[in-house]
């Protein structure tokens, strides 16, 4: 997988075999598969009336003493635990709990719309294991400087890169931004039957789109009673 880039090398491993709907990559251990066809077929054999399977029974070959889905949901919650107990790797889960929607959070990876390696980017990304500057400079005891790169102000870490940093947050930042923004523009355009493209990627955004029922201004500022300037769609 790390050769193939569809898992970053510093990545979590407990994270491959959980489910996608726990946040997960939904890959099956071959342990576990093994672990868990073993309870499925004890519990097969005691609950057949044939009399050789009872014989079978009898000689309590596997004697594991639990069910294939109690096993199954014992590994989902040590695997769970142990990702969210890890400094790094686990620090995601902590800075959104209570925070976040954790169904709607999960949704982008039981979708499966992306390719191998940009979901391996994005789970590294979530877990730390990028090799920033801070990353390298503290977590493994480096004599790298820990600030970043680009602004050289604060700590290189991967929330100050996606959303921080001034060198980029006209740049790469804004490009982000307005593909997500272009996005509910389109939408927009569709309901009060504006125009636009079949397709949001294709769409063209102009700067003033208006009808009778709604009009729409992009990147405008407005001042604000509390003298703030924001963008508004």
């Amino acid at each position: 997988m790390t050769i193939n880039h569809a898992l970053q090398p510093h990545s979590d491993v407990d994270r491959l075999y959980l489910p996608r709907s726990s946040g997960g990559r939904g890959m099956l251990q071959v342990h576990q598969t093994v672990e868990e066809e073993k309870r499925g077929l004890e519990e097969y054999i005691k609950d057949s009336e044939e009399d050789a399977l009872k014989k079978v029974n009898k000689e309590k070959l596997f004697n594991t003493n639990e069910t294939k889905q109690a096993y199954k949901k014992k590994q989902v919650k040590n695997r769970a635990e142990k990702w969210r107990n890890k400094p790094l790797h686990g620090q995601y889960l902590h800075n959104i709990s209570g925070k976040s929607d954790i169904t709607k959070t999960w949704q982008w990876l039981k979708n499966g719309n992306l390719k191998k390696e940009i979901a391996g980017l994005i789970l590294a990304a979530q877990e730390q294991a990028l090799r920033t500057n801070a990353i390298r400079a503290k977590g493994k005891k480096s004599t790298t400087n820990s600030k970043c790169r680009l602004c050289k102000e604060a700590d290189e870490t991967v929330d100050h890169l996606t959303s921080c940093c001034k060198k980029i947050a006209k740049t790469d930042c804004k490009q982000r931004h307005d593909k997500v923004a272009g996005m509910i523009h389109w939408n927009i355009c569709k309901k009060y039957k504006l125009p636009g493209a079949k397709h949001w990627w294709d769409h063209k955004i102009e700067k003033v789109e208006e009808n009778e029922d709604a009009k729409t201004l992009w990147d405008f500022r407005l001042q604000t009673n509390i003298c703030h300037t924001i963008h508004q769609i």
